[in-house]
């Protein structure tokens, strides 16, 4: 399972390749978690909204963040990879 979103209200969860995606909101929990995420994380005002419920999501449910944030379509490392989701979601202690 993995968790993934474009947008903080619809935090999309894939239970695996045939059974599709589904839409959660957020608990209290990821409510909560959120919070604490988006504190630390740099430049809160220029960062993807959704990233910090991304980052609760996956360390409530503890699922695996699921992005093309870094990378290329080619699967290449971006010059500014440091500064996407994945390191920040691996710094929560999630698989990313």
């Amino acid at each position: 399972m993995c968790v993934w979103s474009r947008s903080p209200t619809r935090i999309r969860i894939r239970l695996g390749e045939a059974d599709g995606d589904i839409v959660v909101a957020p608990d209290a929990n990821v409510q909560r978690e959120a919070g604490v995420v988006q504190a630390f994380l740099p430049k809160p005002g220029i960062r993807d909204k959704a990233d910090p419920w991304v980052i609760a999501e996956a360390r409530v449910r503890g699922l695996m963040v699921v992005t093309y944030e870094g990378r290329t379509f080619g699967g290449t490392q971006t010059v500014k990879a440091s500064t996407k989701m994945p390191p920040y979601a691996r710094s929560w202690g999630c698989r990313a």
